[in-house]
């Protein structure tokens, strides 16, 4: 993994998410492997084995890959993965919404070197913020790399970004998108249709 693209800050910042999750199913096989020293129940084994898968799928959601992103200053890539649901036009820009499912990658990463990530009333530059039961954000500061990590969605996510009319759009309403390398905009002066 690129170490500017996936700053130590932001994985320690998921490590961190992921082990506080994990503590869960740990606890769970640690009280029934105690009760089944004393009391020797067959289901005990059957919810220890449910536990551990648990606890395994939980190491499978919280992974990031490894992202290869071509820097275009003229491109916005997907922050997150999903399939988007809807497309509203407002004035000076479009707002994209895109629903992330639980079984889908979830980091969360910079459109570009300008978005503003997090809410924003703003609508001269890209910008996005996510929602979700377990959707963090962690680096939104300025300036950032085009790709870079800045967060993570863990299960069902959604996602509002903001695209402003400067910007000819690449996707449409079920189009199905991946961090870091599905085009959702490119400007319009660099647009050959």
């Amino acid at each position: 993994m690129s170490k500017e693209l996936n700053p130590l800050s932001c994985i320690n910042k998921i490590q961190k998410s992921k082990y506080t999750v994990l503590a869960f199913p740990m606890a769970i096989i640690v009280i029934n492997l105690f009760c089944a020293y004393f009391l020797h129940y067959e289901f005990i084994k059957i919810v220890s084995v449910l536990a551990m898968l648990f606890y395994l799928y939980i190491l499978w959601l919280y992974r990031v890959n490894d992202i290869d992103i071509d820097s275009d200053s003229s491109k916005l890539f997907s922050p997150i993965n999903g399939k988007i649901i809807d497309i509203q036009e407002f004035e000076n820009f479009r707002q994209i919404t895109v629903l992330k499912s639980i079984n889908q990658s979830p980091e969360v990463r910079s459109m570009s070197n300008e978005d503003i990530i997090g809410k924003s009333s703003e609508s001269t530059s890209p910008s996005f913020y996510i929602k979700g039961l377990m959707a963090r954000l962690f680096d939104v500061s300025m300036p950032h790399l085009q790709g870079q990590l800045v967060g993570i969605a863990a299960g069902k996510t959604l996602a509002y970004i903001n695209i402003p009319n400067s910007y000819e759009l690449c996707i449409s309403v079920n189009f199905k998108v991946t961090v870091g390398k599905t085009i959702i905009g490119i400007a319009k002066e660099n647009y050959n249709g």
